[in-house]
């Protein structure tokens, strides 16, 4: 499922944007982070739902990056208590899971069903942030 917008930004200020992980399993969260990182990302990890939702509301990311099932708050709960909130909704997401849930809410922009490549991660992320920028100044 390919993002939609129109607003471009250039690869030096893509590489600013602060991204949000959120994975039970330790191993593929640092796996993941750890990868984005090198791209030049700055890359907050949870490790479940709850963990996830204080740290948008502490630090709005630029894009979440979120599996579903997950102990505390799963991933599809996460999503749907961020489209319910008028501040939160507009956060690009990128949903990471095993199986596709039967509907996902407006913010979830891509889909990718584990195991995923890295190279297939990394193209949703650029092509997400490029066009849910947000204008600069």
């Amino acid at each position: 499922m390919p993002c939609s917008g129109s607003r471009v930004r250039s690869s030096k200020d893509i590489r600013a944007d602060h991204l949000l992980v959120v994975e039970d399993d330790v191993d593929a969260r640092e796996l993941v982070a750890g990868s984005l990182r090198d791209d030049g990302y700055n890359v907050e990890e949870a490790g479940d739902g709850r963990d996830a939702l204080a740290a948008i509301i502490r630090d709005r990311p630029s894009l979440l990056i979120t599996d579903c099932n997950m102990p505390n708050m799963t991933g599809n709960e996460l999503v749907a208590r961020l489209a319910l909130d008028e501040r939160l909704r507009s956060i690009p997401t990128i949903v990471v899971s095993t199986q596709k849930p039967s509907s996902l809410p407006d913010n979830v922009i891509v889909f990718l069903t584990k195991p995923f490549k890295m190279q297939q991660l990394r193209a949703a992320v650029r092509d997400c942030l490029a066009r849910h920028a947000t204008p600069t100044a």
